[in-house]
């Protein structure tokens, strides 16, 4: 079954495990794998001033990137 935004939306909240990530980002997102590692990120965080970057996940059934969430600097800064 294919997977379409609106049936992501649900009582005014987005899953989104249910999107791509071309859906809801740019094309120039820089993204960060829902494995990656920490320090990673950290340098990602260093080299850039975004105040965060879109987690995605491989879809084994769409063999496709998925968006899976959103990592910011204040819980990065948590998790350390």
């Amino acid at each position: 079954m294919p997977r379409v935004v609106s049936e992501a939306i649900c009582l005014s909240r987005i899953n989104m495990e249910l999107c791509r990530a071309s859906d809801v980002m740019s094309a120039s997102a820089e993204t960060i794998h829902s494995q990656e590692n920490v320090a990673k990120l950290a340098k990602m965080l260093l080299r850039t001033e975004h105040s965060g970057f879109p987690v995605v996940k491989y879809d084994e059934e769409t063999n496709t990137e998925v968006s899976y969430g959103l990592i910011t600097r204040p819980v990065h800064c948590s998790i350390n």
